[in-house]
């Protein structure tokens, strides 16, 4: 499956091969502007042009968990690994939070721009960014 973003404030889930529509995730109240796939398959991270994310259940479709107003303006950047969910924004600050309790666990600053891009190291012992 692929997921992307849609103007209707939704996330897509679709079909790679096929590009047939398998689910919608509904609870964004604007624009998606970052979306990503656990490793695993099994979760999806979505994060708006409001600062809201959330966590879905990729199987499901239910929303696990949100972050309202997780960063000042726009989400732009989304990884997991495990039990962690990395965020950039365009706030210029990553933050980093348990996945399953919500909890925020650190904010790194030190980006003069946007945070357009995060990603986990193997192992999950190192957050790469750029923006």
């Amino acid at each position: 499956a692929a997921a992307r973003s849609s103007c209707h404030n939704h996330v897509v889930v679709c079909c790679a091969e096929t590009g047939e529509v398998e689910t919608l995730l509904k609870g964004h109240t604007c624009k998606i502007s970052a979306v990503r796939f656990s490793p695993d398959g099994t979760r999806i991270a979505s994060g708006d042009c409001s600062g809201n994310m959330f966590l879905w259940d990729a199987g499901t479709g239910s929303a696990l968990r949100r972050w309202p107003d997780a960063h000042a303006g726009s989400v732009r950047a989304l990884s997991l690994h495990g039990g962690l969910l990395a965020s950039g924004g365009r706030d210029n600050y990553i933050k980093l939070w348990d996945s399953e309790s919500g909890a925020p666990l650190r904010t790194f600053a030190g980006h003069v721009a946007e945070v357009t891009s995060v990603a986990f190291a193997p192992g999950g012992k190192a957050v790469a960014s750029g923006g």
